[in-house]
């Protein structure tokens, strides 16, 4: 478990803040009071659970409002190295917990942390990858045992519950009896047990008859005794023979393999050729699969074309002929719907003109522009002839009246008569000019006279019959639409007839296929639809056919290959077969059956040597068969039978010497002292009893504490060795447990009990215990190693030299190091270093 990002939501005086951590190696550095055991504990809280109530020191609750918890990011060393982020926060039982498996994305159940971290819990976690200066300082402090309970919980997974117990049940057995105590129980009901002998030895002392009759009792009982060591030795032997009797099975098993085993072949088939075999022999059945799927495949797809399908592959370019000009035929038809449309408003519009000024065919005709011109000055004069014939008189009557006044201006003599000359001759003047100029209307009137035969002409080129000249030019406007729309209309009646040849043209183009696609009876675009549909869809099922075809002929491609594949493989596994002289697949899995078969009666045969011990086997061997070994049952049991009745009679008879002895006394102190006695000896017994269970089970504990560790103790120690030696500078090379004391050998070869060295050295030997023990379980659970400043004790080259190891350690675990030391900094490297 490697930790990659710390985030805290409310822990102690951090909130709302985010760590990256360095999977390897991550430096947290930071004065005193910056929060360096706040993280530390923070991290312990989120994997284990967060302190209750009942340790409020340990809680960290927030300073402010913030949310109390926060979240873990951390990565496991699996196949696809899986990323998750632990989230705790307030809750019971230690809060609640949230696991997302951020590789997948998917929330995980909680109980999966449990899995994660394996065996090691908070105690265990505590003991070994997480410690600071007060944890290694009490070292020094504690005693041999302590040390030894401090080894077992380091090589003993779980221990800690155990190594309590085991100290509960020595407290109560030193409750119950210590050599030189006086308050314990048994040692007062000893004492008591001791007066009581005392005085019943003094009572007895005055009666020979009870002496004696007391010697009988106790040789009698000496007698039941001796039986009873017979009992329990012929017991043992009962039981001895149950036990033969139940191993004699596994024992005639091995007997019979001890012969040997016959060879299956002078040369076993090795893992990687078997491997070869079934994989060549699986891709053999699996390539054999395909090709009979293949060939299936093949046979559905044999099926014949449908008729009409045929008939258009028969006739396709022809088909695709037409349909080549599906756009154009549209257009054209379009078209024509548009033509026939204009033809009919154009129509409309000529009618309109004809009816509006009553024009009969054959209809009029536009005039050109001279022609134009010609009828506009026509119409001029005749306009001027109707004018000047009035103005002409009055011209007359004005000369008149000059000559008049001239006339009376030469027979005056007064002063105006000048004025009169004047005016006269003004008015003479201006009669003139108005003659002449219509003289000159005389002579142009008498020029278009000369050309009334023109507008005869214009009349019949023009078709103007029955319209007057002066209307001619006003009707112009009308005559040249009119003659426009003539015009168009049939331009556009040649245009529709040439689209219906084209159409009709494309339409006989289907005439060989009327029966397939009738198009007689409809209209040219529903006609043009249907064989667009009919078309399309013969193309489709035309593509379809084809692409069955296209797919029978990959099929029988992809059978080819795969036969040349399949032959390949066949060759490859007749060799593989070959080496071992085996012809056919079963006889190959035969034969390596044989010998799997083999190695399970070799391994049977050592596992029943397993359960049988040499002991039991020359126990079992002294037998000749299970019946000899029944016939030894019968004579133990009879003997034992025998010896149980013997002690039952033995028994009774010292009863009633006893009962006879009761009655003999005479002084009742005996018997009472007696039973004060017995019911001391009943006490001294449960009492006894119970001390030896307290002091039994503590030391078997402690034995099965100490196998557990020397299980794991030699790789530990063998690690822990060479991490002494690196931060003693070479000075201790060896580590050992001598009588289950813990010792250390210099490189002189002087041995030194734990107890003898110095404080930092004890320190040092108990990192290098927790850090072997840290690298041995790397392997099975790789939790974090957490040092917070522990090193305050150690001079500047074996601190220098712990620095280096935790650099060597972060290549098999994950080391954070929590430090206030400034001098510490420069041996990391910048990315390794967080100052808080």
């Amino acid at each position: 478990m490697n930790i990659t990002e710390i985030h805290i939501d409310g822990f102690g005086k951090w909130q709302n803040k985010t760590f990256p951590v360095n999977p390897q190696l991550q430096v947290f550095y930071g004065e005193n009071e910056a929060g360096k055991t706040t993280i530390q504990k923070f991290i312990s809280s989120v994997l284990f659970g967060f302190a209750t109530a009942k340790h409020p020191a340990e809680q960290y609750l927030p300073k402010t409002g913030a949310g109390y918890g926060g979240s873990l990011t951390f990565t496991v060393d699996d196949a696809q190295q899986t990323q998750y982020r632990l989230r705790r926060t307030s809750g019971k039982n230690g809060g609640d917990i949230q696991l997302i498996n951020l590789t997948t994305n998917q929330t995980m159940p909680p109980e999966l942390l449990n899995q994660l971290l394996g065996p090691v819990d908070r105690t265990l976690n505590d003991a070994t990858f997480n410690f600071d200066l007060s944890g290694l300082q009490l070292l020094t402090t504690v005693t041999q045992p302590e040390l030894m309970a401090n080894v077992q919980r380091v090589g003993a997974v779980g221990s800690t519950s155990w190594i309590e117990l085991a100290e509960q049940f020595d407290k109560d057995a030193d409750d119950l009896y210590r050599p030189r105590g006086q308050k314990p129980a048994l040692n007062q009901q000893l004492t008591a047990y001791h007066d009581l002998q005392a005085q019943l030895k003094a009572a007895e002392a005055g009666y020979p008859n009870f002496v004696k009759r007391q010697h009988d009792i106790l040789s009698g009982k000496q007698k039941v005794a001796q039986l009873g060591d017979h009992i329990k030795e012929l017991t043992s032997k009962r039981d001895e023979l149950a036990r033969i009797t139940q191993l004699w099975p596994v024992f005639e098993k091995y007997r019979d393999m001890s012969g040997g085993l016959p060879d299956v072949n002078e040369k076993l088939i090795t893992a990687e050729d078997y491997a070869d075999f079934l994989k060549l022999q699986t891709q053999r059945e699996q390539l054999m699969q395909t090709s009979v799927r293949q060939v299936a495949q093949l046979k559905d797809q044999t099926t014949e074309t449908p008729q009409e399908v045929q008939f258009y592959i028969d006739h396709q370019s022809a088909f695709k002929s037409q349909a080549a000009s599906f756009d154009q035929i549209e257009t054209a038809i379009h078209e024509r719907q548009y033509s026939r449309q204009q033809v009919a408003e154009q129509s409309d519009e000529r009618d309109q003109i004809v009816t509006k000024h009553r024009f009969n065919a054959p209809w009029p005709t536009p005039l050109s522009d001279s022609e134009y011109e010609q009828v506009s000055r026509l119409t001029q004069v005749g306009q001027q002839q109707v004018t000047n014939g009035s103005k002409t008189r009055e011209q007359w009557l004005m000369m008149g009246v000059g000559l008049v006044l001239l006339l009376l201006g030469l027979i005056m003599s007064s002063g105006v008569k000048w004025l009169f000359v004047l005016l006269g001759i003004a008015g003479i003047a201006g009669g003139w000019f108005n003659v002449f100029v219509w003289f000159r209307a005389q002579q142009a009137h008498g020029t278009v006279a000369t050309k009334e035969s023109s507008i005869s002409e214009l009349t019949q080129r023009h078709h103007m019959a029955g319209f007057p000249v002066g209307t001619w030019l006003a009707l112009q406007p009308d005559i040249q639409r009119l003659n426009q729309l003539t015009d168009q209309i049939d331009s556009l009646k040649s245009k529709i007839q040439q689209l219906n040849a084209d159409i009709n043209h494309f339409f006989e183009g289907y005439q060989f296929a009327e029966t397939q696609l009738p198009l007689t009876n409809l209209s040219a675009a529903d006609a043009l639809l249907k064989a667009r549909q009919y078309t399309s869809a013969k193309e489709l099922a035309v593509a379809t056919v084809q692409g069955q075809s296209q797919q029978r002929l990959q099929l029988i491609r992809d059978n080819s290959d795969l036969q040349a594949k399949l032959s390949e493989i066949t060759t490859s596994l007749q060799q593989v077969m070959q080496r071992y002289r085996v012809q056919a697949p079963n006889d190959f899995e035969n034969l390596y059956q044989q010998q799997l078969q083999l190695a399970d009666q070799t391994a049977e045969r050592r596992a029943l040597g397993n359960q049988l011990t040499p002991a039991w086997l020359a126990k079992l061997s002294s037998y000749q068969d299970i019946a000899a070994v029944d016939q030894r049952q019968a004579e133990v049991t009879t003997n034992l039978q025998s010896d149980i009745e013997q002690r039952d009679q033995v028994q009774e008879d010292i009863a009633n010497q006893q009962a006879l002895f009761a009655r003999q006394s005479e002084d009742e102190t005996m018997p009472i002292l007696r039973q004060r006695l017995a019911n001391m000896e009943t006490k001294l017994v449960e009492t006894a009893q119970q001390w030896l269970v307290n002091r039994l089970s503590a030391q078997w504990i402690d034995g099965a504490l100490n196998a557990a560790s020397a299980d794991r103790l030699p790789a530990i120690v063998k690690r822990a060795q060479t991490y002494f030696a690196t931060l003693t500078l070479e000075h201790y090379t060896k580590i050992e447990f001598i009588n289950e004391a813990l010792t250390v050998t210099t490189s002189q070869g002087t041995v030194f009990d734990v107890t003898e060295l110095s404080r930092g050295t004890a320190e040092q030997l108990y990192i290098a215990l927790r850090l072997g023990f840290a690298s041995v379980m790397a392997d099975r659970t790789a939790m974090p190693l957490i040092i917070d400043d522990a090193f305050v004790d150690f001079d500047r080259h074996r601190k220098h030299a712990m620095f280096n190891l935790m650099k060597e350690l972060s290549q098999e675990v994950q080391v954070i190091y929590f430090t206030a030391d400034a001098g510490a900094l420069s041996t990391f490297d910048d990315n390794q270093i967080t100052e808080l």
